[in-house]
């Protein structure tokens, strides 16, 4: 669903007493490992410069990102 250069915002999330907002990175690494429940986890490198990990529905693409060529659409 992602691909490797593209800019997401993860999705706001509420586990228990915590909010985790929104948040906008660049995803460098898409991770498949054979025979795990999750099919793929995606590597962001976040704003703030830390690097997490998120399943594909935890994240929104940009729609502006071509997934065939893996690249934005060139600026005139």
């Amino acid at each position: 669903n992602f691909g490797v250069g593209e800019i997401v915002f993860t999705r706001q999330a509420i586990r228990g007493d915590r909010i985790r907002q929104d948040v906008i990175g660049e995803v460098i690494a898409v991770t498949f490992v054979k025979g795990s429940p999750r099919e793929a986890n995606v590597s962001v490198r976040l704003s703030d410069g830390s690097l997490q990990v998120f399943l594909p529905e935890e994240l929104i693409g940009d729609p502006q990102f071509n997934q065939e060529t893996g690249s934005y659409p060139e600026r005139e």
